[in-house]
């Protein structure tokens, strides 16, 4: 069985925050969603995070533990809740 149509899931989570090392910044959970989706035609699922944290070029970042500095810097960290997982449904 093929689902080639659009799917969309969204979850509200907490979230404290992530640091370089892989540790929480935020004293006190910040509430954001995550929208898991599959795109109609494609074998790909991905997220969209919405979480006033939530940067970067490709909106991936998570800039909890780097607030006060520019959300480019090396400091920032991927957001554990964004992905893209290629062709899943492919074997």
């Amino acid at each position: 069985m093929t689902i080639d149509n659009y799917v969309e899931q969204t979850f509200p989570i907490e979230c404290v925050g992530v640091s370089k090392n892989g540790k929480r910044v935020l004293s006190k959970p910040v509430m954001a969603s995550v929208d898991i989706y599959k795109s109609a035609g494609t074998s790909m699922i991905s997220s969209d995070v919405h979480c006033p944290y939530f940067a970067g070029k490709h909106k991936q970042k998570c800039i909890a533990s780097n607030t006060g500095s520019s959300q480019k810097t090396s400091e920032s960290v991927k957001c554990p809740y964004s992905f893209d997982i290629h062709y899943t449904f492919q074997r």
